[in-house]
């Protein structure tokens, strides 16, 4: 791409939900690499154009969520990894959305094909130290266009 880089911007988005106001809600969290010019991902929607930070603490940042909500290609990116930040992970706190994965064939991981909006809210009901929002645009868009965000942050 060419692109020079943004590492890791935050969106920190909040879901609305309905009951009492003490309740605490987890937040649901948009980090993504981001060119300069504004793109998380090329036409051919491949991760090499991301480089490296080591100014990054990635086992802090991973250890500030209790859940991940990703795609099945972006699973496939995280599965692949060493070290495997997702390794460690208690069952069904790494939520999948896809439709082709079969959940009898990953077991450790929670695989959605629909209701995910509502899914996503009851975590967030639970509370929580966070949920992270991983990967391209389509997700984001689909979490996004239900209008249930009440406020977002550019950090």
């Amino acid at each position: 791409m060419g692109h020079s880089i943004r590492h890791f911007p935050s969106f920190l988005l909040h879901f609305s939900c309905p009951g009492p106001s003490s309740t605490v809600m987890m937040h649901l969290r948009y980090n993504v690499a981001q060119s300069l010019d504004g793109f998380i991902a090329p036409p051919d929607e491949s991760t090499s154009w991301i480089v490296p930070d080591e100014s990054i603490d990635f086992d802090a940042l991973h250890a500030s969520f209790d859940y991940y909500v990703m795609g099945r290609r972006t699973w496939d990116i995280m599965r692949a990894l060493e070290p495997n930040p997702c390794l460690n992970k208690p069952p069904g706190s790494i939520i999948v959305i896809s439709r082709i994965l079969r959940q009898e064939e990953h077991p450790h991981i929670a695989i959605l094909r629909e209701g995910y909006i509502e899914y996503i809210r009851r975590l967030k009901a639970k509370g929580g130290k966070g949920i992270w929002l991983m990967g391209g645009g389509w997700l984001a868009a689909s979490v996004w266009r239900p209008s249930c965000w009440t406020d977002w942050m550019w950090p």
